[in-house]
């Protein structure tokens, strides 16, 4: 921390400011061009720590300006920032921790039924079938709709829709950039993608993607 009328302090305060900067920088950037190939609430975390970083980047700017209370205001500032993340990931986990309780699947159990879950959907590619539901699972793979749902929640951290979708956006992706489909409609794209109408089709793409398939298509 400077000491007021030090200019050496204020120097090497300030080349400490700049270098975290340039870490949040690149940070934001890194999980901006990765957001798509991790999990969604993984990415939510990463996302809220980048934001406590960033908060606690601003206020060693203010302090460049303004020193007074400094260590009172600080220690109460960080304080606050480990309580919320700290709620946050307690709350969360309770949560995961309730919703599953009388569940008899352990973790190896689990990791072993999402293998088989993902052979339906990459070899099968059962995904295709625009009325798939976690009952028709179930009954593949001789198990209960409920831990259908809980292995595909605790491997790909995602619900079942989000899971689905992910794959049929994937198909999709293809089939846009396909030359054979380069005359068809976008419905026509939808439907062969697993999708049963077009407008939960141009909403799951474009919230993957950030742009509508017809958009995706011309790029």
């Amino acid at each position: 921390m400077p000491r007021n009328g030090n200019f050496e302090s204020f120097w090497n305060y300030g080349i400490v400011v700049f270098y975290l900067l340039l870490y949040l920088i690149l940070s934001w950037s890194n999980l901006y061009r990765n957001r798509l190939k991790i999990p969604k609430n993984v990415v939510h975390w990463y996302r809220n720590i980048l934001i406590g970083a960033t908060l606690i980047w601003l206020h060693y700017v203010v302090n460049l300006f303004d020193f007074t209370m400094y260590y009172i205001r600080g220690t109460i500032f960080y304080s606050f920032l480990i309580y919320v993340f700290s709620y946050l990931f307690l709350s969360h986990h309770k949560f995961n921790l309730q919703k599953y309780n009388s569940s008899n699947l352990n973790k190896k159990l689990s990791k072993m039924l999402f293998l088989e879950v993902k052979e339906l959907f990459e070899t099968e590619h059962i995904f295709l079938d625009n009325n798939l539901t976690l009952n028709m699972i179930s009954k593949k793979l001789k198990i209960k709709a409920r831990e259908v749902s809980q292995v595909i929640n605790e491997n790909a951290q995602q619900n079942f829709y989000d899971f689905v979708n992910q794959y049929r956006i994937e198909k999709a992706e293809v089939l846009l950039k396909d030359s054979k489909y380069a005359n068809e409609k976008i419905a026509t794209i939808a439907y062969d993608s697993g999708f049963g109408n077009v407008t939960s089709f141009n909403t799951a793409f474009k919230k993957k993607n950030g742009v509508t398939p017809s958009a995706y298509k011309k790029g």
